[in-house]
């Protein structure tokens, strides 16, 4: 018993004559067709150009960005489409002020009554999650309270991320 597939010679023909139309296009275009043409007997245009285009797209390999894992990202995808929907240069400079500080830890400073405390968070947070803590930073009164809320905020993204 024989491995593998037996083409039938026509099938094996039009494959030699397609492959060899392809190297000559690429060798020579003007004068491909011509000799050809002189090779095989009843060779016509339309033949050639079968031959010589592809049956499928070439596939395209869409480019992949690191740069989705951090917080910053889809913001800063949003703000450099406003600017190049309207060309105002604050979207501009805002846009490149998250580009710049795109993998750096959110730092996040809070004053209540002389009282400072600086908070960190990763890069990898999300943008809307820290301007919702800035929003959240308003309803308090101090640093207690707010490292209260903060405690119950953070616990809830746990619960609902699954964590």
């Amino acid at each position: 018993m024989e491995k593998g597939y037996k083409f039938s010679e026509a099938a094996i023909q039009s494959r030699r004559r397609k492959l060899r139309a392809k190297r000559l296009w690429k060798k020579s275009p003007i004068f491909a067709y011509e000799t050809l043409s002189k090779e095989i007997e009843g060779y016509s245009l339309l033949d050639f150009d079968k031959d010589i285009k592809s049956k499928t797209k070439p596939k395209t390999n869409k480019k992949k960005t690191t740069l989705e894992r951090y917080g910053r990202y889809w913001e800063y995808r949003r703000v450099l489409a406003l600017y190049n929907d309207t060309k105002n240069s604050d979207y501009y400079f805002a846009a490149k002020r998250l580009r710049d500080n795109m993998t750096k830890p959110y730092r996040f400073q809070v004053t209540f009554k002389g009282e400072k405390k600086e908070y960190s968070f990763e890069a990898t947070t999300k943008y809307q999650t820290v301007v919702e803590l800035q929003k959240l930073v308003k309803t308090c009164e101090s640093i207690q309270e707010f490292d209260q809320k903060l405690e119950a905020y953070i616990s809830s993204l746990n619960r609902y991320s699954g964590q």
